[in-house]
């Protein structure tokens, strides 16, 4: 491999090919195939091969680094640095909705039916502007679910948020949580005429 050659401290010149660098206890120096380097000279060849050598931690971890300090007959003491790297569960985003009439069987024209639909996070990250839509085959309008309030308040608790229950939408679900939207319908006699 063809060595890289640069510049140290008072213009000594350093190699980074693979050869072996010993360290001479005799007279002090660092013994190199190019030839010889001061001992004061190797703490900057060694600083300079080390650049580059940093794990890279991953975007989805949790990562602190500590460092104790204190003193010493007023002198700083610190200790090397320590650090962690906790990985992050994968996102799960997901929406469940069920949807129960009041009358299930024999409607006639002019009952309201009135319909309560559940909205439950059952995936692990915050859903925020929930809103519902529904459709059907009879004749009139089909029902607008609003009313939005919530239903199930699973811990931690308040954590999921809505400014106002009349706009139906709902600003911030939490896992785990469960909304409660309601829509009504009135039968149409055309309903009864063609629904058979």
């Amino acid at each position: 491999m063809a060595a890289k050659r640069g510049t140290l401290r008072r213009g000594l010149k350093f190699c980074t090919e693979s050869n072996t660098m010993k360290m001479s206890s005799r007279n002090n120096q660092l013994k190199h195939s190019q030839g010889s380097l001061k001992k004061a000279s190797t703490l900057a060849a060694v600083f300079l091969l080390a650049i580059g050598w940093q794990t890279e931690i991953s975007k989805a971890d949790i990562t602190n680094t500590a460092k104790a300090s204190g003193t010493y007959a007023a002198m700083q003491i610190d200790s090397n640095f320590s650090s962690a790297a906790v990985p992050v569960v994968t996102a799960i985003r997901s929406l469940e909705v069920t949807k129960t009439p009041s009358i299930t069987s024999g409607v006639n024209a002019g009952q309201t039916i009135t319909y309560t639909y559940t909205v439950k996070n059952n995936g692990n990250v915050t859903i925020s502007a929930i809103t519902l839509n529904d459709a059907h085959n009879a004749a009139g309008p089909a029902p607008a679910p609003a009313s939005e309030v919530i239903s199930i308040d699973a811990a931690p608790l308040n954590d999921s948020s809505d400014a106002s229950n009349l706009d139906a939408i709902w600003d911030s679900l939490a896992p785990g949580d469960t909304i409660t939207f309601t829509g009504t319908y009135t039968v149409k006699q055309s309903d009864v005429d063609t629904l058979q």
